[in-house]
């Protein structure tokens, strides 16, 4: 082959996904979307078509993580290669819930990550956060629950991811401290309209990260898509959509364009938006400054946050003081 004057780009790796859905639609777009297994097929089509060779999928059926992993042996072109967790472990009542698998006990922790091993997840992910966008207040998994199932999963050699977007400080010592191996998001509160009120940098918690080899996944690239992605034009408006989208998808997806256009409260989101990514830029370059392990995962299938696209997230670390290199 020859490439002369061209640029080789070796196979990209997600490490933060949602397969289920496209990105058409965010928080404030209430459109339905088919959970269709056709549509976990698409997406991993579309990753692959983007560059992206390996995704990690967080949050996922177990049935369709086995069926996607036999077809994708068959036929490796089907997609993106897959690494999957079952479904995200939580406090009863917990970030997730009804969704994910409530958890109760350390007892019924251990039992979890059993079954989900067996099942064929190669990944754990747990939820550790107190607040969401719609509750002030909801309760955080137990820190011996959390020991319980990082032990239970490093037995058979999981790694445990957890979901820490709109953590206080004291659910990210619970994790932390409870031994995970990933902090997935950005924590801090989660107003549309205001700013975090917690960074990694200012918890306290950095030496320990480091000193217990935790990677971050910033997931920049949703923080930027469910807020001000509308008026980024090379974000929808990306040729290579009418491939990677249905018709329908690119029907719905041109609706919440219209919508946004005269949407004044979600223009004041976007502009928000804006300031808060200048502020996880700067917490990118602090993060990495102090030597902390990041990885780079989209939360791809999120709002105006498209599989395949993981160009968006490595060009927003590159922002925040990575170089083009790292």
């Amino acid at each position: 082959m020859h490439a002369q004057g061209e640029t080789i780009l070796p196979g990209l790796i997600d490490a933060h996904v949602h397969l289920g859905t496209s990105g058409v639609v965010s928080f404030t777009f209430s459109r339905p979307q088919s959970p269709a297994e056709e549509v976990f097929r698409r997406s991993l089509r579309a990753a692959l078509l983007g560059g992206v060779t390996q995704v990690r999928h967080l949050h996922m059926p177990m049935e369709i993580g086995r069926k996607l992993t036999k077809q994708l042996k068959k036929e490796p072109t089907l997609g993106a290669r897959l690494i999957y967790a079952g479904l995200m472990l939580t406090a009863p009542e917990g970030y997730g819930a009804p969704y994910a698998i409530e958890v109760a006990s350390a007892e019924e922790g251990r039992q979890r990550v059993e079954e989900l091993a067996l099942d064929g997840a190669e990944v754990i992910k747990i939820a550790v956060t107190s607040r969401t966008l719609k509750k002030a207040a909801i309760p955080s998994m137990a820190p011996e629950v959390v020991r319980a199932i990082v032990d239970a999963a490093h037995e058979r050699g999981l790694p445990v991811a957890a979901h820490v977007a709109a953590a206080t400080e004291a659910d990210l010592r619970n994790a932390i401290t409870g031994g995970v191996d990933s902090l997935e998001h950005m924590p801090g509160s989660w107003d549309p309209l205001g700013v975090p009120d917690t960074l990694y940098s200012t918890s306290g918690l950095v030496p320990e990260i480091l000193a217990r080899h935790i990677t971050i996944v910033p997931t920049l690239s949703v923080e930027v898509g469910e807020t001000y992605g509308p008026t980024i034009p090379e974000l929808s408006g990306d040729p290579s959509l009418r491939v990677r989208l249905t018709p329908k998808q690119r029907e719905v997806l041109a609706s919440n364009l219209e919508d946004f256009a005269h949407n004044s409260k979600r223009q004041a989101m976007a502009e928000a938006g804006r300031r808060r990514m200048r502020i996880f830029l700067e917490e990118i370059g602090r993060l990495h400054a102090a030597g902390v392990r990041i990885a780079a995962g989209s939360d791809a299938g999120s709002g105006f946050t498209f599989h395949g696209n993981l160009h968006t997230e490595i060009e927003l670390l590159n922002h925040g003081g990575l170089s083009p290199l790292e």
